[in-house]
């Protein structure tokens, strides 16, 4: 089966569907809030979604059955909103943190599937503006994960020039990020 967010039904609807795309039916929404980036569960007995109001606002992150029914919420939190489901350690999600003066990090969290333990994976190092780490996910053997990162850029559309980063979840040096931290592209946005 597939989940697919569909914006042609404002406010933002996640409908389910057959693998060939044939009975897409809506999850249900009361229309006042957005649902947004659908992620299965590892069993494929659950769909992950954000739900909000709006894409500045605090978010939900709530499972539901595939038909809808049986909304938990996992956790509530200030914006974000990429996740990953896997079987081995939980859910990873991007999250935002305040800097002051209207800046925020946006940094890798690992939840637990209840969302009872929240473990932050990542610690953006760069200095301009706002720091970014997002679109996370799992390796297929679970034992690394991947995401993308503005973490040395130097420009503020920093969206355009991420570099792709992949590490253990576990920190056992402490330094805020997982271990063997690997860049694994090299876009140079930096003036010369």
């Amino acid at each position: 089966r597939l989940a697919f967010e569909d914006y042609s039904q404002p406010p933002g609807r996640v409908f389910v569907a057959g693998a060939d795309g044939a009975s897409a039916a809506p999850l249900p929404n009361d229309g006042a809030v957005r649902d947004r980036v659908p992620v299965w569960s590892p069993d494929g007995t659950r769909v992950l979604i954000n739900r909000g109001a709006s894409d500045c606002g605090s978010v939900q992150l709530v499972s539901v059955a595939p038909d809808g029914s049986d909304p938990v919420v996992i956790q509530s939190r200030t914006r974000g909103t990429t996740t990953s489901w896997a079987p081995c350690h939980g859910i990873l999600t991007e999250r935002e943190y305040p800097e002051g003066c209207n800046a925020m990090r946006m940094e890798v969290d690992l939840l637990t599937a209840g969302g009872t333990e929240v473990t932050r994976l990542t610690t953006t190092a760069s200095s301009y503006c706002c720091g970014w780490d997002g679109h996370p996910g799992w390796s297929p053997d679970c034992r690394h994960l991947v995401f993308a990162s503005a973490r040395d850029s130097t420009v503020s559309n920093r969206s355009n020039f991420s570099n792709l980063y992949t590490m253990l979840p576990a920190d056992a040096d402490a330094d805020g990020n997982g271990d063997d931290l690997l860049q694994l592209t090299a876009v140079n946005d930096k003036a010369d």
